[in-house]
């Protein structure tokens, strides 16, 4: 404001001497009257200035008035934003701890399914045990009563080498059938022996064909000789005999592969069970055992999907689901675990492999006296790698605190198979829970002598009192670069 008032000063004042040197009054009046005119105009001007300044000032008044009303209102509309955002949060958090608690309702609603079904199970497998008893029970005093009445009513030896016959063809019946259930359980891993129907040799069969003949009789008695062996490198080189005289032989193909499985060289089961598969492309069998050999080895993606191959081509053969769910464990997808190995054991109620993965999941559940029960079923059942199964059993006992119970079955399986590593690592885990160290570190020597990846098992609590030893560490870091080179 006191610019514009300067500026026109200015102006009025160059205006005057501009009239000045301009205009030539004649006289003193004359100059006199201009600067009256010229005071007044200036007084004019200086008026003007003040009301506008005035104006200036009001209108600046109002626009801080309107730039306040502006803010109050702005701070308004922020308070109730931020309201009605905490309103929204609100809401929010209501409607999500409506979402967790049915949740939870339902976790807690299928966990009593769950446990439901589990009693209905326990129900029925002592339901049907009794029902085995009475049976038995019932056959037995059939034999005894009905049997003996009859001999004594009869008195002749023409009924009694009748009964005699009745009961020969009768328990023969039933070795059979035991038998047949034996071989159902042994089939689902190995391969049966081949059932050939002998024929006669033509008169005009060449000679050719009479030696084919010979060598498929002498393959097939070398693959019976083979499969009712149970040291597992006699079992091979047996069956590397059959596949000299029949080289596309993938039954002896995926049995090789099978006991190098036993062996635990499973890299090699690998290689004559992909043959097999080659040759067999439908081969069920191989490709359940290959999935076993992949479980071994943690690759466990190829080993699922060997495993649902197998269950593809046979939905009855309960191998595959039992491996599918010893990888589910391993994997910690334990609810899926535990319905497939159950519906493994729904198929065969006879299958040792079956009830002896489930006793490995129920290990890793802690559940140990249905492990324990499990792994007992199984050697019942006839488990033919009776050295894991007694190692596990080992461990089941050792979780449940029984050391003198665990260190038997140590010796048990020692006496199957001396020289599986793993023996050696358990017995280490049963002295550090028993607090001798020194044994501990022997029996942990041992172990890794004969191979065993201890450091896998550093988790178990049986290290926890080592585990900042330099000794455990010195003693174990040498194999480990060995294993690995």
């Amino acid at each position: 404001m006191k610019k514009h008032i300067t500026i026109l000063l200015i102006l009025s004042i160059s205006f005057v001497s501009f009239g000045q040197t301009s205009i030539k009054p004649k006289n003193k009046l004359e100059i006199s009257e201009v600067n009256k005119s010229l005071d007044i105009k200036i007084l004019i001007e200086l008026e003007k200035i003040k009301t506008e300044k005035i104006h200036l000032e009001e209108e600046v008044s109002k626009l801080e008035r309107l730039i306040e009303k502006e803010i109050s209102s702005t701070n308004e509309k922020l308070k109730e934003q931020k309201e009605d955002t905490k309103d929204l949060i609100n809401i929010y958090v209501f409607f999500i701890g409506i979402v967790l608690a049915l949740i939870g309702a339902a976790i807690n609603f299928f966990g009593k399914i769950a446990i439901k079904k589990r009693v209905e199970q326990i129900i029925q497998n002592t339901a049907e045990e009794y029902a085995e008893s009475k049976t038995n029970e019932v056959i037995s005093q059939k034999v005894t009563d009905d049997y003996i009445s009859k001999i004594i009513k009869k008195k002749g030896d023409a009924e009694i080498e009748r009964l005699l016959n009745e009961l020969k063809t009768k328990g023969n019946d039933t070795i059979e059938s035991i038998k047949k259930k034996g071989n159902d359980i042994i089939n689902s891993v190995w391969a049966a022996p081949p059932k050939h129907i002998e024929t006669s040799i033509e008169l005009d069969a060449t000679d050719e064909e009479i030696k084919q003949k010979q060598e498929n009789i002498r393959a097939d008695e070398f693959f019976n000789l083979a499969f009712n062996t149970k040291d597992h490198k006699i079992r091979i080189s047996l069956y590397e005999n059959v596949l000299e005289l029949e080289p596309e032989n993938y039954n002896a193909l995926n049995n090789i592969g099978v006991a190098y499985n036993d062996l635990y060289k499973f890299k090699k089961a690998i290689e004559y069970l992909s043959k097999a598969i080659k040759l067999e492309p439908n081969n069920s069998l191989a490709f359940a055992n290959r999935a076993n050999s992949y479980n071994q080895l943690d690759e466990f993606d190829l080993s699922i999907s060997d495993a649902n191959k197998s269950i593809e081509l046979n939905p009855k053969n309960e191998w595959p689901y039992a491996i599918k769910g010893n990888v589910l464990t391993k994997q910690q997808k334990f609810i899926e675990a535990e319905e497939i190995l159950n519906k493994s054991i729904e198929l065969n109620p006879k299958s040792a492999v079956a009830y002896f993965n489930r006793g490995y999941f129920n290990e890793e559940t802690k559940r140990y006296d249905e492990s324990i029960s499990d792994y007992l079923k199984a050697e019942e059942l006839g488990h033919l790698n009776l050295a894991l199964l007694y190692n596990n059993l080992a461990v089941g006992y050792r979780r449940i605190k029984e050391f003198d119970k665990a260190i038997s079955y140590i010796q048990k399986a020692r006496e199957v198979n001396p020289d599986w590593p793993n023996l050696d690592g358990t017995m280490a885990l049963i002295y550090s829970d028993k607090g001798d160290k020194e044994n501990f570190y022997k029996f942990l020597k041992q172990a890794l002598d004969k191979g065993c990846p201890v450091w896998n098992y550093l988790s178990d609590y049986a290290f926890d009192p080592y585990r900042n030893e330099k000794r455990l560490e010195k003693l174990i870091e040498p194999y480990k670069k060995n294993y690995y080179a």
